[in-house]
């Protein structure tokens, strides 16, 4: 149970960070700071070396999944004009991935 506290405590605190920086400092700082995997490091922190290890692979394909999700995002907010299309662009097409990978 205080793993999941602290998991919480630190993924809420890397959101709360890459808000203010968007808002308060610069873009592209937030966005170096959002491509670090602050939540990786902290699951695997957590975990044991064999789950570590597995999660670590998972994550290789994962990310191209990340990189298609971004670049579904621009296309369709430059086509549409509207962020919220863009996310369910976005989100219908990582569910798509997601359902293909698992």
């Amino acid at each position: 149970m205080m793993n999941i506290i602290k998991s919480f405590f630190f993924g809420g605190f890397v959101c709360a960070l890459t808000t203010y920086l968007t808002s308060n400092v610069s873009i592209n700082t937030s966005a170096i700071i959002w491509s670090f995997p602050f939540t990786l490091f902290i699951t695997l922190w957590f975990l044991s070396s064999e789950i570590s290890v597995k999660m670590l692979e998972r994550c290789s394909y994962t990310s191209a999944m990340t990189f298609i999700l971004l670049n579904v995002m621009i296309h369709s907010y430059n086509k549409f004009n509207n962020v919220y299309i863009s996310i369910l662009y976005g989100f219908f097409v990582w569910g798509i991935m997601a359902v293909c990978i698992y």
